[in-house]
């Protein structure tokens, strides 16, 4: 463990600024005396710390004692492949490296740099995946979180919104020069342009970060050991629409008080049916952005695609989505490593979605 203990609570130096004032301006403090003070004000410290967040045998509050100037480096691996009857298919896999740093801190919040770089990129000949990360290489982002760690939004947002237009018309170019491309150009463009679109909110920037989201989870709470937390919830549709309501159960599986960390679940179980209802309403719009083209080519009619899309809306969906988050935190709020994985269940092919939250040493 690198580093066990961080900056003192701000109760602790409200209080001790009380003490100060109250002794000083009241009393002659002779120079012995002062030496006391000083001595004993340090032991407590010294103890306030070695408390950090395991508050007992059965609790433990997931707090950020961070100081500016702060940095760890860590390696994110994010991957996703279909399972259908046992057979892996549409797999990709990258890798990244993040440094976080912490550039200020006052009373109501932290600000904290997301420095990306070092990407390794494998997939199965998903040349627009490649690109796309490739273009993201030493972006940086940078987040504010509440005093106690919790994630509350991406400051540069714009910038960030900004850097992923660019990379989508990159893209848009790169997709030109690729010969087993060009027969979907169209469609590219009409996908490229909708995704341009979606990613010019806030809120869906701040949903699609997923590691920074998986990073700070559980800061900002309490939890006791065993006890299962229950919340409901509404997840962001990330395609539009209507937001999807979801379960989720919250645990302090693990403490463990001699190295200073304990370990945090959660699992979310999303409602099936609204999760069917918004799967069609994504279906129906790749349709309609497919056959759109054919239609001002005069290939195909309007009535063609009121068919295609009626065949959609009769399609019998079933899908279901469990998601569990399991993190390490180590007692000054620093993640020690993080995993999420999600899987999508529709008819007999499930998708899986993986990232995982690894310090470096």
């Amino acid at each position: 463990m690198r580093k066990k203990f961080r900056k003192s609570c701000d109760i602790f130096g409200i209080f001790s600024a009380k003490i100060v004032k109250k002794y000083f301006l009241n009393h002659k403090i002779t120079p012995k005396k002062m030496k006391k003070i000083l001595f004993i004000s340090v032991l407590f410290l010294a103890i306030f710390k070695i408390q950090g967040q395991i508050l007992s045998d059965s609790t433990a509050q997931v707090v950020g004692w961070w100081n500016i100037g702060e940095t760890e480096t860590y390696l994110i691996v994010q991957e996703s492949f279909h399972l259908t009857d046992g057979e892996v298919s549409n797999r990709q896999f990258y890798r990244y490296a993040v440094t976080i740093t912490i550039i200020d801190y006052t009373d109501d919040y932290y600000l904290i740099n997301w420095h990306y770089h070092d990407f390794e990129v494998y997939t199965d000949d998903d040349f627009l995946m490649y690109t796309m990360l490739k273009i993201m290489e030493n972006m940086t982002v940078t987040i504010r979180t509440c005093v106690l760690g919790s994630f509350q939004e991406i400051v540069n947002w714009e910038e960030v919104r900004d850097f992923s237009v660019n990379a989508f018309n990159i893209m848009r170019q790169e997709t030109r020069t690729q010969p087993d491309l060009k027969e979907t150009l169209e469609f590219l463009d009409s996908f490229f342009e909708q995704f341009q679109n979606l990613f010019s909110t806030r809120e869906v920037i701040e949903a699609n970060h997923r590691d920074i989201q998986l990073f700070y989870y559980f800061h900002g709470l309490q939890y006791n050991l065993g006890e299962k937390i229950i919340a409901n919830t509404q997840l962001l549709n990330m395609f539009g629409g209507e937001p999807l309501d979801a379960v989720m159960t919250f645990e302090l599986v693990a403490i463990y008080a001699e190295d200073y960390f304990f370990v945090m679940r959660m699992q979310q179980e999303t409602n099936p049916e609204q999760l069917a209802h918004a799967t069609l309403e994504r279906i129906a719009n790749l349709t309609e952005i497919s056959i759109r083209p054919f239609i001002e080519r005069n290939e195909l009619t309007e009535d063609d695609l009121r068919v295609a899309l009626e065949e959609v809306a009769n399609t019998d969906v079933k899908v279901s989505q469990n998601l569990q988050i399991v993190s390490v935190v180590c007692n000054s709020g620093w993640i020690l490593s993080a995993s999420q994985t999600r899987e999508t269940v529709s008819g007999d092919t499930t998708k899986v979605e993986k990232i995982t939250i690894d310090l470096l040493p």
